[in-house]
């Protein structure tokens, strides 16, 4: 029984493959824009929400969703709407320290598991060229 990712993101890819987790992708289609003031129980949220929709199409089978958040400077950071955006959150973040939240949920035999990690990163100072050419780079990631 192979395992589903039910997110299209490189970066989850690549930690299962690194893991040796035979796996296939099937990205969930839900409204990720979900409001809340708590990030951790957001990521834990959105996950088994991702986890549950994919387990709809591959009955039987197991699911992996996941979400992350970044929270600095009291601000909880998605995936940037834009460019303009995404400089914005890298600004935000330069020579600050932020918490990553990430949830998963594993939908398997009619349960789900829940698990949420949460990672104290620093990003040091950067300069607008630095800034502008890592914003670009970075659309697809939570806090750009």
């Amino acid at each position: 029984m192979k395992l589903i990712l039910a997110s299209a993101s490189p970066r989850r890819r690549a930690i299962l493959r690194a893991a040796g987790i035979s796996f296939s992708v099937d990205p969930s289609d839900i409204e990720e824009n979900i409001r809340g003031s708590n990030p951790r129980r957001l990521v834990v949220k959105l996950a088994r929400m991702k986890a549950l929709d994919v387990a709809k199409r591959h009955p039987g089978q197991p699911v992996l969703g996941a979400d992350t958040i970044v929270v600095c400077a009291g601000e909880m950071l998605g995936k940037p709407k834009n460019l303009r955006d995404a400089i914005r959150m890298i600004t935000l973040q330069s020579g600050r320290t932020q918490r990553v939240y990430t949830g998963t949920a594993l939908a398997a035999g009619g349960r789900v598991y829940t698990e949420v990690a949460v990672t104290r990163v620093y990003a040091r100072r950067l300069d607008s060229d630095r800034l502008r050419r890592l914003a670009g780079k970075h659309m697809d990631k939570a806090g750009a």
